[in-house]
């Protein structure tokens, strides 16, 4: 399950908060910043959220928050992931949670301080609260916690609950396999545990029928404990299953494709599970069967040819729509035979990143594409050079795709050049061409055609663009519909930031990166200045140089309210 995007407030700092910016009783200068908002219940929660991720939280701060939480009548979800909380900061939470009024959506993940002790303490006020929601991802737990955990999880609300890596093994495993059937949980992920074949065998016994989603990725388990997993699915309603880097292999492959037509699937993920040919190919064989399968992903297994012949003899027949087979030494031959069958299926997503297909599967790729619905495409690391570029410029204007990833594909100026010109003619909104060599000249050319495409999205991060190329780029930027821009990693320094300054108020911008370029406080400067009068919220300006002190201080002057800037990475 994704974590809800929220819009970061602006009044949350993006950089740790220095412990000498605390009242006398301890209290950090923006929790008291968020404790008068809450007491007020104004607007700044009006969705709902109170993010405090990635924050330094004291046990000052948490009472400070405890205390208006409990008349705050808009907070409904409480974000303190990696907060560094120390015990007595994790006592005072679980103290306040169940006088809170509204909140039932709860992240403590990656806390490792919070100690068992204070886990201990959170589960023992767990049935007083109003929590549906609970992330206790990557904290220590251990078996002893899970098995309380287990005790009073039919006491309460919960119906998701995140454990992973929270180290529990088989024990662990066993104890909650006796009280789940009796709660309420619909979301269970126990991602990176060591429960082994045992603890799953437990598991499955104890699976509650109501369950839908189900994360047992690398939970070192093989074929046995997927065995078992698979004899209780047709009785339950999981529809959203990742078994993912698990050594199940061909065996396990094969269990899963016998049962897939009984379950409810939809969303299963199999990604690095040692599978080859054999298990691909009885995966493949069973999919027209389980119509209810959207999205499958097989990444990081070795798909090879007789694999892909019978994927691609399937998938016309299948429901899927989103298909991920990421690094599976796939090759110009296999890819060949893939792309046969990719036309006239229902996949919108595919993603084949890191296969080096070259430009022989790039050619066979590119024939298939205008007979396919693809929306969304992956070709990250498969070397296809400046003629595969080229390939893909021949077809694009006759295809329904919108995302277009390209990274690292050596692709250099030429390339750049020759896609661009096609850009105008395709449907492309989003376009990622991180590390691919584009210099002075591929900017030059791509600032020529930028403002008759409908790019909104554009990431060119890690490539060889230098002070020309900026200037070059930032001619281009007025009266294009781009809305996020990421140059991070490359070379544009002070002048280049002041081309794109000079620019931005006459582009759509909302989001720009400018990460690790060498700009100083002269740039910095320029973009502040330039930044009230365009409709910038978010920019990241990490890494530049270490004398960016004038320049942080006057870009923090630009954050709302005194422009539409509500996100300052700094």
């Amino acid at each position: 399950m994704e974590e809800p995007h929220r819009r970061v407030r602006p009044w949350e700092s993006t950089e740790p908060l220095p412990a000498t910016q605390r009242d006398g009783g301890g209290v950090s200068t923006y929790v008291q910043s968020i404790c008068r908002r809450l007491r007020t219940n104004d607007d700044s929660f009006s969705d709902g959220v109170l993010d405090l991720h990635g924050k330094t939280v004291s046990e000052a701060d948490v009472q400070a928050i405890a205390g208006v939480l409990v008349v705050n009548q808009k907070v409904t979800h409480l974000d303190m992931r990696d907060t560094e909380l120390e015990l007595e900061a994790a006592l005072a939470l679980a103290r306040m949670l169940p006088f809170t009024q509204r909140l039932t959506h709860l992240k403590l993940g990656k806390n490792p301080k919070f100690s068992t002790e204070g886990t201990t303490e959170l589960i023992q006020v767990l049935p007083s609260t109003k929590l549906t929601y609970l992330n206790l991802a990557f904290n220590v737990l251990g078996d002893d916690a899970a098995e309380a955990l287990g005790r009073v999880l039919s006491l309460t609300q919960l119906t998701h609950l995140n454990l992973c890596g929270t180290r529990i093994t088989h024990p662990g495993a066993q104890s909650l396999s006796r009280f789940l059937p009796s709660t309420s949980l619909t979301y269970l992920n126990l991602n990176y545990n060591r429960l082994g074949n045992d603890g799953i065998i437990m598991l499955a016994r104890g699976l509650p029928t109501n369950v839908t989603h189900l994360n047992l990725c690398c939970v070192h388990c093989d074929g046995q404990g997927i065995s078992a997993l698979a004899a209780v699915m047709s009785a339950h309603e999981i529809t959203h299953l990742d078994i993912g880097e698990n050594p199940i292999g061909n065996e396990g492959a094969i269990v899963m494709a016998n049962v897939l037509p009984s379950t409810h699937l939809s969303h299963l993920h199999m990604n690095m599970c040692s599978i080859d040919k054999e298990g691909i190919v009885a995966l493949a064989e069973a999919l027209p069967d389980g119509q209810r399968m959207v999205q499958l992903g097989l990444s990081g297994n070795h798909i090879a040819i007789e694999g892909a012949i019978a994927m691609a003899k399937s998938l016309t027949f299948t429901a899927l729509t989103h298909l991920a087979l990421r690094n599976v030494k796939m090759g110009d031959g296999t890819m060949e035979a893939l792309a046969k069958g990719l036309q006239y299926t229902r996949l919108t997503n595919l993603d084949l990143c890191n296969n080096r297909i070259g430009n022989k599967g790039i050619a066979a790729l590119t024939h298939a594409l205008p007979q396919t619905q693809l929306n969304r495409l992956m070709l990250r690391d498969n070397q296809i050079g400046v003629e595969g570029a080229a390939a893909l410029t021949t077809t694009l204007p006759y295809t329904h795709i919108t995302e277009l990833g390209l990274s690292s594909n050596h692709i250099g100026n030429e390339g750049i050049a020759a896609l661009t010109k096609a850009l105008p003619s395709t449907r492309l909104t989003h376009l990622d061409l991180i590390s691919n060599r584009i210099g002075e000249d591929g900017m030059a050319a791509m600032a020529n055609d930028l403002q008759f495409a409908h790019l909104t999205h554009l990431i060119l991060g890690d490539n060889s663009i230098n002070v020309k190329g900026a200037v070059a780029l930032a001619d281009g930027l007025p009266n294009t519909q781009l809305t996020h821009l990421v140059l991070k990693d490359n070379a544009i320094g002070d002048v280049g930031a002041q081309a794109i300054a000079r620019a931005l108020r006459k582009t759509e911008l909302t989001h720009l990166d400018l990460r690790n370029n060498g700009i100083g406080n002269i740039g910095a400067k320029a973009l502040a200045e330039a930044i009230p009068k365009s409709r910038l919220t978010h920019l990241d300006i990490h890494g530049n140089d270490e004398r960016l002190d004038e320049g942080k201080i006057v870009l923090r002057m630009t954050l709302y309210p005194f422009s539409q800037l509500i996100h300052l990475g700094l």
